[in-house]
C-alpha cells in the first residue's frame, strides 16, 4: 500500500511539472484546447488524465487490497505490486506518448483488477462455506 502511495506522488509531481511547462493555472482542472492551443492542451490533459484515472481507481484497489490481504496476504501483496507498477507506467506512457501510450499498462492493471475481484470471490465463498 505504501508503494501505492509513492506511485500517486510521481503522478501528482507529474501533473505539478506539466502545470509549470504549460503554464495551465489553478483552478483549471484541464487545458482549454481554443485558449491554450491544441498541443499543449493535448499533453497537459493527458498528464491530468492519467492522474486523475489513476486517483479514481485507488481507492477502490486498496480495499481490495486490505479485504484480500486479510485471507491471502502474499497473494494480495504481490498483486497489488503488479497492479500498482502497471499503473506506474500508465502515468508515464499516458504522459508522453498520450492516450496510445497508456495502452498496454492500462489492460495489464484491468487484468489485475480482475484478479482481485476474482480472489474477493473465493475468499468470500470460503469464509462462508468454513465454520
Amino acid at each position: 500500500m505504501v508503494y501505492g502511495y509513492f506511485m500517486l506522488i510521481f503522478a501528482t509531481t507529474k501533473v505539478m511539472s506539466a502545470r509549470k511547462e504549460h503554464n495551465i493555472n489553478y483552478p483549471n482542472l484541464y487545458a482549454d484546447r481554443t485558449i491554450d492551443g491544441e498541443e499543449k492542451a493535448n499533453k497537459f490533459n493527458s498528464v491530468q488524465r492519467a492522474h486523475q484515472n489513476t486517483l479514481e481507481m485507488f481507492h477502490f484497489m486498496m480495499v481490495l487490497m486490505f479485504v484480500n490481504g486479510l485471507f491471502s496476504p502474499r497473494l494480495s501483496s504481490e498483486l497489488g505490486f503488479v497492479y500498482i507498477t502497471c499503473r506506474l507506467f500508465y502515468v508515464i506512457g499516458y504522459g508522453n506518448k498520450g492516450p496510445e501510450g497508456r495502452k498496454l499498462a492500462s489492460n495489464l492493471s484491468f487484468l489485475c483488477m480482475g484478479l482481485f475481484v476474482i480472489l474477493s470471490i473465493y475468499n468470500g465463498v470460503v469464509l462462508l462455506l468454513t465454520k
